[in-house]
């Protein structure tokens, strides 16, 4: 995963936001739907997704893939929401109303990975790895205390968002034809550094979230 963030500007309904993709062919992924301005971070997910949300401006931080897997559904949905009650809008595979169907391998990782994530580190969210809308406040508090360089960025985001009392709110999205057929790349290996690394997140953020970030918001 490239670490080079692309900040860019829409309009959602009368509030601007702040994408954030890391690839470095980003800016021709969104051409002609959004005004695009590339920054560089370290490589990775994580570093690149931190660094977008260090230089957003705008009222909310879209955080997602440069090929907009779900179109912009997450958007639509989270057009109603108050960013202040929900700093966290997650478009969400694992929502029940979600039009996401893959391979049965694809099927039987995510559950897995679900496990995982609910005994070691505790987590309710069913997809942390999805796209996200987040009330830019809110991110750029939290963003210092991100520490995760990679694909567990988000985790480690959703993990202290539950902890502090904002817990993520799901969205139902549609998943595009082109993603349905992708094969899963994941091995053995990748399971176990995600075990370790979700056991790496519990491990750093519980004396911090116990303590707690100050002004953070709390879900009503």
């Amino acid at each position: 995963m490239d670490g080079s963030p692309v900040a860019a500007t829409k309009a959602l309904g009368h509030v601007a936001l702040t994408y954030v993709v890391p690839a470095d062919n980003s800016a021709l992924a969104i051409e002609g739907v959004l005004s695009a301005l590339a920054s560089r971070s370290a490589k990775g997910m994580g570093n690149a997704y931190r660094a977008g949300i260090a230089a957003s401006r705008a009222a909310r931080v879209v955080l997602t893939a440069d090929d907009l897997p779900f179109g912009f559904d997450d958007l639509e949905a989270a057009e109603g929401v108050d960013p202040v009650v929900h700093p966290v809008v997650v478009g969400s595979k694992g929502h029940r109303d979600s039009d996401a169907d893959r391979a049965l391998l694809r099927g039987v990782l995510s559950r897995g990975f679900w496990a995982l994530r609910r005994v070691v580190p505790g987590m309710r969210t069913l997809d942390p790895q999805g796209t996200f809308v987040l009330g830019s406040d809110w991110a750029r508090r939290i963003g210092p205390q991100l520490t995760e360089p990679g694909y567990l960025g988000t985790t480690e985001l959703c993990f202290l968002a539950e902890r502090l009392g904002a817990q993520p709110l799901e969205v139902p999205v549609r998943l595009s034809p082109e993603h349905r057929d992708h094969r899963s790349r994941v091995t053995v290996r990748d399971v176990r550094q995600m075990a370790v690394g979700l056991w790496g997140i519990r491990r750093r953020h519980v004396p911090s979230v116990r303590d707690g970030v100050p002004d953070a918001p709390v879900q009503r």
